[in-house]
Formats: structure tokens, sequence, C-alpha cells
């Protein structure tokens, strides 16, 4: 009877253990701010694609509020 409680035990401290670690929450990730897009076209047989991060105002006005005229704007969060 104890080997069952000490295996049962033992698969929920692991498992909590996963849950914890393996959570974006726990692991200090952020929701992407930026999400990635794509977009495709086909011109004469030859297929172009693009992968971008989508940026988002998210109600917000960027240029002349949130960055200034006179600085450099990269659009999106993600990473350069």
């Amino acid at each position: 009877m104890h080997t069952t409680f000490f295996r049962q035990t033992r698969s929920l401290i692991i498992l909590y253990i996963f849950v914890i670690t393996f959570t974006p929450h726990a692991a200090g990730q952020q929701p992407i701010l930026s999400p990635r897009d794509s977009a495709e076209i086909v011109i004469g047989g030859k297929k172009i694609s693009v992968n971008y991060g989508r940026p988002s105002m998210r109600g917000r006005k960027i240029m002349g509020a949130l960055v200034p005229y006179t600085r450099w704007w990269r659009t999106g969060a993600n990473e350069a």
C-alpha cells in the first residue's frame, strides 16, 4: 500500500513541476504583441512569399504621440 501511495505522490509532483515549468506565465514568456503573418503571390510561374510580424496599433496613436516625429520607429513589437 505504501508503494502505491508513493508512486501516486511522485507522479503528482512530477506533473506539478512539468505544469509550472512549461506554462508561458511561469516561464516568463509574454504573449506575442506582433503576431506572425504571411502573404504570397505567383507571378510568371514564380511564387513570392513574405513572412512578417503584423503590427497592431491596439487603439493607440503612434506617430506624433507614442513616437515623436523626430525619432526613428520600427513597426512591430517583436525582435528586429
